[in-house]
């Protein structure tokens, strides 16, 4: 079967087509080559130049976030139901606004001599 597949760079549509197709014969079925043979170094060969040929002609824009958690959410089994601490948050997925905050601003907490197991710096004696 490698011998009739012919090797070269995806210019046109035909020669996109022709890779997908050969890429399906070399994986027909649940038939997977063994790694480090021939066949499965064209499969790899095959499948890097689609995927550049692909992105060149088919460029896929980034998710908005929003809506891909929304998207996600109704590709859930299980739909999502009220939870304790979830209903601010599931109210607010819309929304771009951030979110407000809850306590102030308080001060970090002061450093402590981690090395000591009572994070004591000095130990007078």
């Amino acid at each position: 079967m490698l011998n009739r597949i012919e090797l070269r760079p995806i210019k046109t549509e035909a020669d996109y087509d022709a890779a997908l197709a050969a890429i399906d014969r070399l994986t027909a079925g649940d038939r997977e080559p063994e790694e480090g043979t021939p066949e499965s170094d064209l499969i790899e060969i095959l499948i890097t130049l689609v995927q550049a040929y692909e992105s060149l002609h088919y460029p896929m824009a980034a998710p908005d976030p929003i809506e891909a958690i929304k998207f996600r959410m109704e590709q859930r089994a299980d739909p999502a139901r009220p939870r304790a601490g979830d209903r601010r948050r599931r109210t607010r997925l819309g929304s771009t606004e951030p979110a407000p905050c809850a306590d102030p601003p308080h001060d970090p907490p002061p450093q402590r001599n981690v090395r000591h197991p009572r994070g004591i710096a000095h130990r007078e004696v």
